[in-house]
């Protein structure tokens, strides 16, 4: 998966991130297949971002996408 940072979260602590795996829900996808959501475009194969609480919050809030945050998997998985 493809993981990108959006330019408002360049210079944030990474003590104030979270990395999420988002795409959008299968059974609410038409069209192109893709949603457009805080500057950032997802799919149906979904995709790893790094956002801060107010971006995490507006996307976990969206009936259009599947969140899930996957922040402490990182750090186990960089420990390792």
């Amino acid at each position: 998966m493809e993981k990108k940072n959006p330019p408002r979260t360049r210079g944030k602590k990474a003590s104030d991130m979270k990395t999420l795996r988002v795409r959008v829900h299968p059974k609410k996808i038409s069209g192109a297949g893709s949603f457009h959501r805080c500057g950032m475009s997802f799919g149906k194969e979904g995709r790893e971002v790094d956002v801060d609480e107010a971006t995490y919050f507006r996307l976990a809030g969206e009936q259009m996408l599947q969140v899930e945050d996957i922040t402490g998997d990182q750090k186990k998985e960089d420990s390792k």
